[in-house]
């Protein structure tokens, strides 16, 4: 259990900066959810990058910028962080469950009488 605490504190920090960045990155740098402000264009995965310092409208977004843009501006983004940290957290535990050795050859439970 610790384990899984341990990875969901740790993608929450990751997410928290994510999010900081996008927003940064959103405010500087992006017209209307799907155009750069300037050229050559920027992106938001995997990790917030502005765009170019010609100022002329940059190209469109990718599909997977559009969407954490869309997330950012309808504030879906305040779910999904938490969603993922939660999700990977219990995705980590359970791998971490299923590697850990197990004891062969017990049969029964000791503990019943």
């Amino acid at each position: 259990m610790l384990v899984g605490a341990v990875v969901v504190v740790a993608v929450g920090i990751v997410q928290v900066a994510y999010w900081g960045a996008v927003a940064e990155t959103m405010e500087q740098n992006v017209r209307d959810c799907g155009l750069w402000r300037s050229t050559p264009p920027g992106r938001l995965l995997p990790w917030p990058k502005p765009s170019g310092l010609l100022t002329m409208i940059g190209g469109p977004m990718t599909p997977w910028d559009g969407v954490v843009c869309d997330a950012y501006v309808s504030g879906a983004f305040v779910f999904v962080a938490p969603g993922v940290s939660i999700g990977s957290g219990s995705f980590g535990w359970g791998v971490l469950d299923w590697l850990r050795p197990r004891r062969q050859g017990l049969t029964e439970n000791p503990r019943s009488p």
